[in-house]
């Protein structure tokens, strides 16, 4: 055995220990409700490196992620929300710690997490896992030759729908039930233009999605399709030339943002209960013509209301809501008087939208709105380094965890209540790392995230943490 191989092996053991959390920042003895303890969940690759977590993704009753070993490389891993936090399967054997499977681009799917990952050859496959070894395999070689391409990964109840895009350009429409049997092509798409199926989207247990009418022809154009899994299932609702963006659900209809045959530019928000009949624009948001107020980030809040940011004729992009009408679809504050409040990372926390915009004094911060004028506010406190930028916000609860900026170069994890005062940083400043902190996400009532510290008494490097919230 070399040398460097005798030191892979001590990092193994090492590892195989199942670490606890040693170093949990800024925790007190004497704990109240709505104190925080920061703690590190398990120290899978020791010394100043860091297993490097990414993709967390709840399925059921895990959190599943991808994560570097020193003895195994880059493979899939869970934390149960009884505590174990494992290995889920060694799917490509690796000698040196620097392969593996490579898990990316996680899809909770029911209960198992569908992924892609790398095989023995280092292709790009589709896998399926439910937490355990036995239940953890590539579902079919998509590709024998090269990459899979697949993209839309969309789940409708306990079925994967893809659109994959075989060698010679076709793309195709698949589903997937995690077995090879049950994953198999739906519909094909062909066309000069790009043909390819887009903002695949569940509703009412079909999928719904965009893509040009097929075979090509005289009444060729982008419509708005449904389908229910079959061939005969799948066909387009709308014969209308829409070519839509950031499709989403709420409350039994779709929302998208479109543009409209014959005014390229003219993007405003549109809905659609499944029908033709039912499928038509919510509200002319901006009237100067061939403009369009673009909406983006559609955000379903409180099952209820959608929110999402909208420019109009004064060009100016602010947050708007709706409720699917034209009188109900409106700016919900001008938080910038004069220009572009960029808007953005919009977030809903039990009814509650929170946002990230710059105001009047150019800061980005946290902002925070009931859908009412004198409801909407900015929620963090001056900061004299600057704009937090808040990203990543992410909902615990009735409390929002996210991202904040407290210098040039360094990030640190902060909560909010809602209110200046309960506004705070969490745990200590992270490394220089765009990385850190980073996938924020609720799981079993603590939440959880990538992030390394800054600090000469950790020990750890970047790993997956967990925040938990005195009751």
């Amino acid at each position: 055995m070399t040398a460097r191989h005798r030191w892979f092996s001590l990092l193994a053991a090492l590892s195989a220990l199942a670490l606890t959390a040693t170093f949990v920042p800024g925790q007190s003895a004497n704990a109240a409700p709505g104190d925080t303890h920061y703690g590190v969940v398990r120290d899978i690759y020791p010394g100043i490196l860091g297993s490097f977590p990414f993709g967390l993704t709840v399925a059921g009753d895990k959190l599943f992620y991808s994560a570097s070993h020193p003895a195994y490389g880059n493979e899939l891993w869970m934390t149960t929300a009884g505590g174990t936090t494992k290995m889920v399967r060694n799917l490509v054997p690796d000698t040196d710690g620097f392969a593996g499977a490579s898990p990316k681009r996680l899809i909770a799917v029911g209960s198992r997490v569908f992924f892609m990952g790398n095989d023995a050859t280092q292709d790009s496959e589709l896998y399926v896992s439910d937490g355990t070894a036995a239940g953890t395999r590539m579902v079919e070689e998509l590709n024998p030759f090269d990459d899979a391409d697949i993209s839309e990964m969309t789940a409708v109840g306990d079925t994967l729908y893809f659109v994959l895009t075989d060698s010679i350009g076709v793309h195709s429409l698949w589903k997937s039930d995690g077995t090879p049997g049950g994953t198999h092509v739906v519909h094909p798409f062909h066309g000069l233009q790009d043909p390819r199926p887009q903002d695949l989207t569940e509703m009412g247990g079909l999928l719904y999605f965009t893509a040009f009418l097929d075979p090509p022809g005289p009444a060729a154009g982008r419509y708005l399709w449904r389908s229910d899994g079959t061939a005969a299932g799948t066909v387009p609702i709308k014969r209308q030339n829409l070519v839509t963006q950031e499709m989403t659900s709420m409350g039994g209809k779709l929302y998208f943002s479109a543009l409209v045959a014959g005014n390229p530019s003219d993007s405003e928000l549109w809905t659609s209960d499944g029908t033709a009949a039912g499928t038509h624009l919510v509200r002319n948001i901006n009237t100067t013509p061939g403009q369009g107020s673009d909406p983006k980030y559609l955000t379903p809040v409180g099952g209820n209301m959608l929110y999402f940011v909208a420019g109009d004729s004064s060009f100016d992009r602010e947050v708007y809501r709706s409720d699917g009408t034209t009188a109900g679809t409106r700016r919900v504050r001008n938080i910038r008087s004069a220009g572009n409040s960029f808007a953005s990372e919009l977030t809903d926390v039990n009814g509650v939208l929170y946002f990230s915009a710059q105001g009047d004094d150019f800061r980005v911060e946290l902002y925070r709105t009931d859908g009412t004028f004198a409801g909407t506010k900015r929620v963090t406190p001056a900061y004299p380094a600057g704009s937090t930028d808040p990203k990543e916000l992410t909902a615990l609860g009735d409390l929002l965890f996210y991202r904040a900026k407290i210098n040039a170069s360094q990030d640190q994890l902060w909560v909010t209540d809602g209110t200046t005062g309960g506004t705070h940083a969490v745990g200590q400043v992270s490394e220089s790392s765009e990385l850190s902190p980073g996938d924020l996400t609720a799981f079993n009532g603590d939440l959880y995230l990538r992030d390394s510290f800054d600090a000469a008494d950790n020990p750890y490097g970047t790993e997956l943490y967990k925040v938990t919230v005195e009751p």
